[in-house]
């Protein structure tokens, strides 16, 4: 279709206005659905939700952070048993 001129190319009508009306009919169909789910579960469903990951993800750094400090106090004291056994060097 690209390149050619309509009158020649041998498409009709239909077969030009029917992929546009297609895409209107989607998008309406795309609109109906957002405006059936927006009055299922509010209008603030989507900050809600936000609100809660925002939480979780809180407490899983909290999570993240009390852990590394675990870990790096106990690679220290085994550094300072490792550094207290080893023998005198001369």
């Amino acid at each position: 279709m690209l390149g050619r001129n309509w009158n020649t190319s041998g498409y009709g009508v239909s077969t030009l206005i029917l992929p546009s009306f297609e895409g209107v009919l989607i998008k309406r169909a795309g609109r109906n659905t957002n405006g059936a789910l927006l009055h299922k579960y509010g209008a603030n469903a989507w900050k809600v939700h936000n609100y809660r990951v925002e939480m979780v993800s809180k407490h899983v750094e909290k999570a993240i952070e009390e852990m590394n400090e675990r870990v790096t106090e106990l690679n220290r004291s085994r550094k300072n048993s490792q550094v207290r056994c080893t023998p005198p060097t001369f």
